[in-house]
């Protein structure tokens, strides 16, 4: 191989490896604001920073659920979207064993967790029948909340 050829190889490379890096340094710092969770009574819809179809469609059905219940009652729920892959979330995920889509339903007091429930099982079960998800999610809202230690 010819001498410039190796060496028009080597930069390309090189710059190639630098640009990674600091792409990864860049990502790792770009969404450093934590979602500050509100008092009251929430629902969390996590998901990873990359988007699956069944993430989107599960948003979708939890979306649909909260219009048809303030539809129906007036009733309203604060949604809060989580990306629990990022640093800035990173706790958060931590303290509610977050590790796919899912959601949590999560009550605040004073900046403090006093009733929580993770549907993880619930919502993933139920994701391939829209009615069943819709009905379930219903439900969930509906039960009484007791105080649950984390």
């Amino acid at each position: 191989m010819k001498p410039i050829i190796k060496q028009i190889l080597f930069w390309f490379l090189l710059i190639f490896i630098i640009s990674a890096v600091l792409t990864q340094i860049v990502l790792q710092f770009q969404d450093q604001e934590t979602v500050e969770i509100p008092d009251g009574f929430n629902i969390i819809f996590c998901h990873a920073r990359i988007r699956c179809r069944a993430c989107i469609k599960m948003e979708s059905l939890v979306r649909r659920t909260l219009d048809e219940i303030k539809n129906d009652s007036g009733t309203k729920f604060q949604l809060t979207t989580l990306e629990y892959d990022i640093p800035a979330n990173r706790t958060f995920a931590k303290q509610f064993h977050i590790g796919t889509a899912t959601v949590i339903l999560l009550e605040q007091k004073n900046g403090k967790t006093v009733w929580f429930r993770d549907l993880t099982a619930e919502v993933w079960n139920q994701l391939n029948n829209e009615t069943a998800f819709v009905e379930m999610l219903k439900n969930e809202l509906k039960k009484d909340r007791v105080p649950q230690e984390q």
